[in-house]
């Protein structure tokens, strides 16, 4: 009987103990989970319409360098030559166009070199009024670095060139001895093989970090 009466209390003990540890105490209780996403921003750059923000090689962007033929003065139209050629007093410009259609800003710069064998009389300009015997002596604003936004910010150079007509335009310059013998030697040896003056352009373009 005694026995059977601690068997009983170590029962009552062990259930009001188990009431201690298994129930719980009121109080505040809060759960938050968070997360976050990382986009990668675009690169994507237009010259002269082309997007040249691939992956690999440099892309070949296709310009009309002579696209524009004017007459001397480079105020109208050539009509005196043959349409797509140039000759002593012809006269053009063209323009290299740039957007910037990246989610960063970005800053370029443009590389102008010029393959002339023959050694055409052509002159170049960046305004029109200052004329230079080569295109490496060029002064582009780009030639040092030109800051361009991003999302959709533009910019543009202008390069005019010219065959000059009579020697007053090249007074000081390295074709001050241009006279119609070379002009005219020049047209001949065109006849056997043709003589081509080749403008390369590199544009480079780089985020701004």
């Amino acid at each position: 009987m005694k026995k059977t009466r601690i068997v009983g209390l170590l029962l009552v003990f062990v259930l009001v103990t188990s009431c201690f540890v298994g129930g719980t105490f009121a109080k505040y209780a809060s759960t938050a989970y968070g997360s976050d996403v990382a986009t990668i921003a675009k690169w994507s750059i237009e010259v002269e319409g082309t997007d040249i923000a691939v992956a690999g090689s440099p892309v070949t962007v296709a310009f009309d360098l002579f696209d524009t033929i004017n007459d001397t003065g480079n105020a109208d139209d050539e009509t005196d030559v043959t349409d797509n050629l140039i000759a002593p007093g012809t006269a053009g410009s063209f323009k290299i166009d740039i957007i910037n259609n990246a989610e960063v800003n970005a800053e370029y710069t443009i590389e102008l070199s010029e393959t002339n064998i023959y050694e055409v009389p052509l002159q170049y300009s960046v305004d029109g009024t200052n004329w230079v015997d080569s295109i490496d002596e060029l002064e582009m604003d780009a030639l040092t670095t030109v800051a361009i936004d991003m999302n959709g910010g533009t910019d543009n150079q202008t390069v005019y060139w010219r065959w000059v007509f009579n020697d007053t335009d090249t007074a000081g310059s390295a074709h001050a001895d241009q006279n119609n013998a070379y002009d005219t030697g020049l047209g001949v040896a065109a006849k056997a093989d043709p003589i081509q003056v080749i403008i390369n352009a590199t544009i480079r373009v780089e985020q701004v970090d």
